[in-house]
């Protein structure tokens, strides 16, 4: 096994040689448990840990505005002239570069029974510059007028071939549908780099997206890119740049001054001088370190944890299978059936309290939320023009409509701050304390299941012992069994529930369920900015002092706002109670599936057990011995993998 440069020193070599290892260790996997007939969860199981180590390994999103040189960053990740520089203020579409043998570009239709269209390469500029008439751009925002959804390049380049996928953006100000599309990568994005320019050094949108989107989000695998730094005329410069950056960013944010193109240049001309000078050096290298070391050391970390907790159980079953080989004859079966049957419906009848418990509280949890919604939205509207009144709003009264569209923006900023606010302080309080309740409520329920089954355990194999000792293992025993990553969905659960443990996925159900469930509320509301562009009254400048004037001009502004929040409670009722049932029914979903696995797992080897007997039981014991002990020497090969990449080394705060 390579162990590495040290456990706080990993390279980028080491983490490609485990990942060959666990790719074999999967492989070994699957073999057995096609040998020992499991059940369709924990073959998902499997699957999962095999998605993982191939599909899941490093995405690396690139979000920035225009002209800030997302293009010329890539290709100089890259090292090739790959994407297409972007000349017009707009890109048509999400562009993801992915490792492939052939060079070759796929555009994927909105319509999905549409066949995908492979692309030259040197056709790529028609597509991923927006076409002439293609842009809508009217007072409600930009829209793009496309019937493509996105771009697949795939070219054999060594970065990507390493497991690493680069995903291109649109602009921070370009359009509204597709910066949305942008956001809901950053939850499946193991880092992103943040375009800067060091000609203008955050602007006011990108302030609010860094605050709002990336920071607001809990995303904080930041890399802040400041380019064209080649521009710079001198090293004081550079520091006056690096300084305001860091007051704006924060003292610990990951700041870096480049030139892509720069960059580029020198790894063309293999002239490492300019490579150097370049600045890239340093950025592309913390990049891969924190890849490595950071969310490198938690995926191998989860992949640990998951087939670790796999092979316990094919453990268990291997034993379960040579007991019933060993010491049944084919004639006991009919009574041992008998006795399963009657406990499996022991089981299902307090399987089906604990998931008729769920649904009701899923009901209950989702209409208090939808009212609560409903009472934030009031209790906004009532305060509005009073904040109106109160801002402090930058412009002049002889620019109108700028004024306005300034006060629409504070205001916009003020009604999302308040439901940030809601969110993240009343509902999640809420939600994560009636889930508390929840869990409290089944847990004796849950536990009377585990017990049982194994009570099935100790009848197929009389020398297990039951591990269930407290109150959080009987979640965290049923969450492995289900494999219940995707109980958190988009918020990590490769991270939480595998790299961490089951037992941090079980001690956070009701935060991860709230937080879910806020994510996709907060993901409603969109500025109300755009509509207000056209708002005016002519007011009287002669006879009006400019104070009075940019009031009232508050005041109109405030009173716009005032209908679409009204509008809100109503438009969202239903699409919140759906969501916030929806994820709270992954709970349930599950549980239930948890409990199958396991009863399936154990059914299964009685019934092969008995054909076994019948047909061949003397090279049945001989097969189930050799994988029994194949069984063992892997729990022992992860057990020293995990003294380097396991959870006892994962930095915690990456």
């Amino acid at each position: 096994m390579q162990a590495g440069n040290g456990k706080n020193n990993l390279t980028y070599a080491d983490f490609l040689q485990i990942r060959e290892e666990m790719n074999s260790l999967v492989a070994t996997t699957q073999k057995l448990s096609a040998e020992l007939e499991i059940s369709k969860e924990t073959s998902q199981r499997i699957e999962r840990i095999a998605n993982i180590i191939n599909n899941e390994i490093f995405r690396i999103i690139v979000v920035g505005g225009f002209s800030r040189g997302k293009s010329s960053l890539i290709n100089a990740l890259l090292g090739e002239k790959l994407l297409p520089a972007k000349l017009t203020p707009t890109t048509a579409l999400l562009t993801f570069i992915r490792y492939g043998e052939v060079p070759e570009a796929i555009l994927f239709y909105k319509d999905e029974r549409i066949t995908p269209k492979t692309v030259p390469l040197d056709q790529l500029r028609d597509y991923l510059i927006i076409q002439r008439g293609a842009l809508t751009q009217d007072d409600f925002g930009n829209r793009i007028n496309t019937e493509f959804d996105r771009m697949e390049v795939r070219y054999p380049l060594p970065l990507c071939q390493d497991g690493i996928e680069i995903i291109d953006t649109p602009g921070l100000e370009e359009d509204e549908t597709r910066q949305k599309i942008t956001l809901s990568y950053l939850d499946h994005a193991d880092a992103a780099i943040v375009l800067l320019s060091c000609q203008q050094l955050l602007t006011i949108e990108e302030e609010r997206f860094i605050k709002e989107e990336l920071q607001g989000r809990g995303f904080n695998h930041l890399f802040y890119a400041i380019n064209f730094c080649d521009n710079l005329e001198s090293p004081e410069d550079e520091e006056d740049i690096a300084a305001r950056a860091r007051q704006k960013l924060g003292e610990g944010a990951k700041i870096y001054l480049l030139s892509a193109r720069e960059a580029l240049e020198g790894k063309n001309q293999h002239d490492q001088e300019l490579l150097a000078k370049s600045g890239f050096q340093v950025f592309e290298e913390d990049l891969k370190n924190f890849l490595v070391n950071g969310k490198g050391r938690l995926k191998i970390a989860a992949i640990i944890n998951m087939s670790s907790l796999i092979f316990k159980e094919l453990s268990e079953l291997v034993d379960v299978k040579l007991n019933l080989l060993n010491n049944y004859q084919e004639s006991d079966f009919a009574k041992l059936e008998a006795d399963f049957s009657a406990k499996k419906e022991q089981i299902d009848e307090k399987r089906t309290r604990i998931l008729r418990l769920i649904g009701d509280k899923g009901a209950f949890i989702s209409e208090r939320v939808s009212a609560s919604f409903a009472r934030k939205c009031r209790e906004i509207a009532r305060n509005l023009t009073t904040v109106a009144q109160e801002q402090q709003v930058e412009g002049s009264i002889w620019k109108r409509k700028t004024y306005k569209d300034n006060t629409a923006a504070v205001l916009d900023q003020y009604v999302r701050d308040q439901f940030e606010k809601w969110s993240a302080q009343e509902v999640d309080a809420f939600v994560s304390k009636e889930i508390e309740r929840l869990k409290t409520t089944i847990s004796e329920d849950l536990r009377a299941v585990l017990k049982e089954i194994d009570d099935l355990k100790i009848m197929l194999n009389p020398e297990f012992v039951p591990t269930v000792d407290n109150r959080e293992d009987v979640f965290e025993r049923v969450l492995a069994a289900a494999g219940s990553f995707f109980l958190l969905g988009d918020l990590g659960g490769v991270v939480v529930g595998g790299a961490l443990g089951m037992k941090g996925l079980a001690l956070q159900i009701g935060s991860v369920i709230a937080a879910q469930s806020l994510l996709y509320i907060v993901g409603l509301l969109n500025p109300f900015t755009a509509i207000l562009a056209s708002a005016g009254a002519a007011y009287m400048l002669v006879t009006m002092k400019q104070d009075e004037v940019k009031l009232k001009m508050r005041q109109e502004v405030a009173e716009k706002f005032k209908p679409l929040l009204a509008e809100l409670p109503d438009q969202f009722d239903h699409e919140i109670r759906k969501e916030v049932f929806r994820v709270i029914d992954n709970f349930a979903k599950a549980i239930n599936n948890g409990i199958n696995a396991m009863l399936t797992d154990l059914e299964e080897q009685v019934i092969t057990a008995k054909k076994e007997i019948a047909l061949e039981k003397e090279a049945a014991i001989s097969r189930y011995k050799r994988i029994r002990l194949l069984v063992r020497e892997k729990e022992a090969y992860l057990a020293e993998v995990a003294a380097v990449w396991g959870e006892g080394n994962v930095d915690g705060g990456v």
